[in-house]
């Protein structure tokens, strides 16, 4: 057991050295939803464990499509609550927390469902 650890632990410095790992910028606070507006590009996780390609475009008044070719268009809101930005789906009405990461010339956005069974990992397209 203690050699699967090393391996995957040598297998993860790898990739982190080589940047196909990278840590993430900073989080940043939710303060204006046009901080997050404009078009990112990534991957999403559905329910069913499946990673897709997908583009999410966000207008300044929080409005979202997401476009995940063979899984569907989807849209929603995304609104600050609490501090965070969150959004929900119109399709089904589930919430997720988006979450901008900041740094070093880099823009990620991250999402997660409440429910835990999707997220996503998009960077800002220029």
């Amino acid at each position: 057991m203690d050699q699967v650890k090393f391996v995957v632990l040598l297998f993860l410095l790898f990739f982190m050295a080589t940047g196909c790992i990278a840590p993430l910028p900073p989080a940043q606070p939710a303060s204006d939803l046009s901080a997050i507006a404009g078009k990112w590009e990534g991957s999403m996780t559905s329910m069913r464990g499946t990673t897709y390609f997908s583009t999410k475009t966000i207008s300044a008044d929080g409005r979202y499509e997401l476009d995940a070719p063979g899984l569907g268009v989807f849209t929603g809101s995304i609104s600050i609550v609490d501090g965070k930005y969150r959004s929900k789906s119109d399709s089904d009405g589930r919430m997720f927390t988006e979450t901008l990461h900041e740094g070093d010339g880099k823009r990620v956005l991250v999402s997660r469902s409440d429910d835990g069974l999707n997220s996503s990992h998009y960077t800002q397209r220029k």
